[in-house]
């Protein structure tokens, strides 16, 4: 099951609109900017049903049927037991389909959302929300993050340095309060300013999102994916007899693991994907 689609790069190099399933997308003001919008599709209103938890299912549930399977093999032909739709293990077969289906809305669901991304104008940031000089080496002790390894300064020019990042902006309420009490004031003064122009340009971004049909995609690429994943979850619950039905559970299992990068394969799924490979070899 894949993930939603990452967003362009604007021209800062962060990724410029709200991470896809920030909780508080329902205000148009919510943090975002700078997140990373897809990697693991996770969604408070959705089961835990991420694809390691999906896997880890599917092959102990796998490892259980094999040897009452194998046991069927010995009175039950190969073909047609259950690929009929009437025997033992014809749900199997029917949520083989089902997934399937799914599968193929969820393709079109995604190139969908791309569309409807690639479809948003850029919202320029304002240069208000840049660094400057005096936010930090002046006394104003406002948040500045600089990642390990990073040579990133600070230029007297402020066009010249970076912008705030959500963290950084998040940060700017806890910001330890000046050693000059005269610039308290200013601390405070450009703290609101900061904040204001980020609650705007959020703003921008939910309207220009919300215009070219990005939420509604979105909503469209969860749905499916929920509906997918309910599929699996009663794939994995339900014992296959036969081989057919085997069969079945060691495809869907096999397509689930395609998606997985193969810099993050575990060699226990190495392992599995040898035996589907030898499983699937042996049914067909």
């Amino acid at each position: 099951m894949r993930t939603l689609a990452k967003r362009p790069q604007d021209s800062t190099g962060e990724l410029s609109r709200t991470p896809i399933f920030d909780t508080s997308r329902s205000s148009p003001t919510s943090p975002a900017p700078g997140a990373r919008r897809g990697g693991a599709f996770e969604h408070p209103s959705l089961p835990n049903l991420s694809r390691r938890s999906v896997v880890t299912g599917m092959v102990a549930a796998a490892a259980a049927t094999l040897p009452q399977a194998a046991q069927a093999a010995v009175t039950t032909p190969v073909l047609g037991a259950g690929g009929d739709g009437t025997g033992p293990d014809a749900r199997l077969v029917e949520l083989g389909r089902r997934y399937r289906h799914l599968a193929s809305l969820e393709a079109s669901a995604n190139e969908t959302y791309e569309r409807c991304c690639a479809a948003v104008p850029e919202q320029k940031r304002p240069d208000v929300l840049r660094h400057r000089m005096e936010d930090h080496v002046c006394g104003l002790h406002l948040p500045l993050i600089v990642p390990p390894g990073c040579s990133r300064g600070l230029s007297c020019d402020p066009n010249r340095n970076a912008f705030y990042t959500a963290e950084e902006i998040s940060r700017l309420r806890f910001a330890p309060p000046p050693s000059d009490p005269d610039s308290i004031a200013d601390q405070q003064a450009r703290v609101r300013e900061i904040e204001l122009a980020w609650r705007t340009w959020l703003d921008q971004c939910w309207a220009e999102d919300e215009a070219a049909g990005v939420h509604a995609a979105e909503e469209a690429v969860v749905s499916v994916v929920k509906a997918q994943r309910e599929v699996v979850k009663e794939i994995a619950a339900t014992p296959a007899t036969t081989l057919v039905g085997l069969q079945v559970r060691a495809e869907i299992l096999a397509e689930i693991l395609d998606y997985e990068p193969a810099e993050e394969v575990t060699a226990e799924e190495q392992m599995t994907r040898a035996l589907l490979r030898d499983l699937l070899a042996m049914v067909a």
